[in-house]
């Protein structure tokens, strides 16, 4: 009978054990999970850590947290072997591109996110919906740009409103893009010859302005430097012409003013009171020794 117990009792703990094992459960960092059962979809997501979880309920982690994902032709990591695609041109042109993007679920739509995925995991979300969706959605914003545009110095804002456009489609998903844009893009080679020549026509272009600009400045420079030398030479001329009628005007001004009393006055001034040793008087001359 005593034995019958402990046979019992081990089989219960080994039992309880197993079970224990079989629904222990753990949702990585980053993630939360969310647990289903026949009785449908429990409301409040497991948190980040070990849960014990009963064998009849199924839990499925959705990542709250960034992730990084490519669609790219090199099958770097989140891309399979080639996962590029072709994006259309406001001219009709096709551009092959590589894409990637970084995404997160929203935490306080997890509930809703199951639900409308119907529990599918995050790599099936990504796998199917998500690069089905970028694809088709980033066609919608490149079909409004020429391929010049595309390839060349547009690229920044192509990249810039493709962000916004999946940025505010996906939301409505609880599915939040971080950043997304084109990492390669590529043309067949006579597009890329034609693109070529037009960026080589407007450096062209570019270079002939800036001569054009320079030579207009050198000409201005020279025109105001004539125009200096010309009023240095003019002022040093009217100097020249004021000094020589200051003095002119200062001369008729003493010939004006010079009265024959004011010649004797002077000589007057200037005698020093002698009389001059012969002074002649008619034709006779007196010798005053």
């Amino acid at each position: 009978m005593k034995n019958k117990f402990l046979i019992g009792l081990l089989a219960g703990i080994a039992t309880l054990g197993v079970t224990t094992m079989v629904t222990l459960n753990k949702v990585p960092v980053g993630y939360v999970g969310m647990v289903y059962s026949a009785n449908g979809v429990e409301n409040k997501p497991l948190q980040q850590g070990w849960h014990l979880v009963a064998p009849w309920k199924k839990v499925t982690d959705y990542n709250i947290s960034l992730e990084q994902a490519f669609l790219s032709a090199d099958g770097r990591e989140g891309s399979r072997e080639n996962e590029s695609f072709n994006i259309p041109s406001k001219d009709g042109k096709m551009v092959n591109v590589d894409f990637e993007f970084s995404y997160k679920f929203n935490e306080e739509q997890i509930v809703d996110i199951y639900k409308t995925f119907r529990g599918k995991s995050v790599e099936t979300i990504k796998d199917t919906f998500m690069r089905a969706k970028i694809k088709a959605w980033a066609s919608e914003v490149s079909s409004k740009y020429t391929v010049i545009d595309i390839y060349g110095d547009g690229r920044i804002k192509l990249n810039q409103d493709v962000f916004n456009h999946l940025k505010e489609k996906f939301e409505v998903y609880g599915i939040e893009i971080e950043s997304a844009n084109f990492s390669r893009i590529k043309v067949d080679s006579e597009t890329e010859k034609a693109i070529q020549e037009n960026i080589n026509a407007k450096q062209a272009l570019v270079k002939t302005k800036l001569r054009i600009e320079n030579e207009k400045i050198e000409t201005e420079i020279a025109k105001k430097k004539a125009e200096r030398e010309k009023v240095e030479i003019d002022l040093n001329n009217y100097k020249v012409i004021s000094i020589a009628e200051a003095e002119a005007q200062a001369n008729n001004l003493r010939n004006k003013t010079i009265t024959p009393e004011m010649i004797e006055l002077e000589k007057i001034r200037k005698w020093d009171g002698k009389l001059p040793t012969y002074q002649g008087n008619g034709s006779s001359i007196v010798n005053f020794k």
